[in-house]
């Protein structure tokens, strides 16, 4: 079963997805790919944390752990990317 605060979560970050999706020219021409990429498998792991309380709980819950190291990692790179620029 799904709990309240889960669906929270999922509705806030869908709102912030569609925020980076109706704004993907600019965040591209900004350099934030890795940033966006890394938010929208945050997002589609709040999505299987809900889909979890319904449906194969367990390969749900195993794809909902990569999917936020797949974000994790992504976070990662931006940062690292980011620290490497030279100031301008």
């Amino acid at each position: 079963m799904y709990q309240l605060n889960e669906l929270i979560t999922l509705s806030f970050g869908l709102f912030g997805a569609c925020y980076f999706w109706l704004s993907r020219s600019r965040i591209h021409s900004l350099g934030l790919n890795l940033l966006s990429t890394s938010y929208m498998f945050l997002v589609s792991s709040w999505l299987l944390t809900v889909l979890e309380g319904f449906y194969f709980p367990e390969l749900f819950n195993l794809l909902e752990h990569l999917l936020l190291f797949g974000a994790t990692l992504f976070l990662f790179l931006w940062v690292c990317r980011l620290a490497t620029r030279k100031a301008l």
